[in-house]
């Protein structure tokens, strides 16, 4: 039975947000578009972001899938990194299978990897 999970955000006007966390690791994300965020319903600690190609370094992967972990906010680098031949469009954690991240690529192809 698939889960869903929602959340109620109440704020007035005279009230700012605030940022919480930033996650960049320049190597990976600089020039790139987020395509997919997911949160992992296993470690709801663990947020995948999948992005597109890096127009202006031609010889990097097109598509890349990084694992950010919340829990150690003075870590600055993704837990895992992946990447494929193709710009993603698409990216989730596997929902019976934590260890396993499930990506939809431009070019049509499905890429898993597994982070164990």
């Amino acid at each position: 039975m698939p889960l869903f999970y929602t959340a109620t955000i109440y704020f007035s006007t005279d009230e700012l947000l605030t940022v919480s966390r930033q996650f960049f690791y320049d190597r990976w994300c600089r020039h790139r578009v987020v395509t997919c965020l997911d949160w992992s319903v296993t470690f709801p600690e663990l947020l995948l972001a999948a992005y597109h190609s890096n127009e202006e370094a031609l010889h990097e992967p097109e598509g890349v899938c990084l694992v950010w972990n919340m829990k150690f906010p003075s870590k600055t680098s993704p837990e895992y990194i992946f990447h494929c031949h193709s710009p993603i469009t698409s990216a989730t954690f596997a929902r019976f299978h934590p260890n396993l991240v499930i990506a939809g690529t431009y070019s049509g192809q499905i890429v898993l990897w597994d982070s164990r």
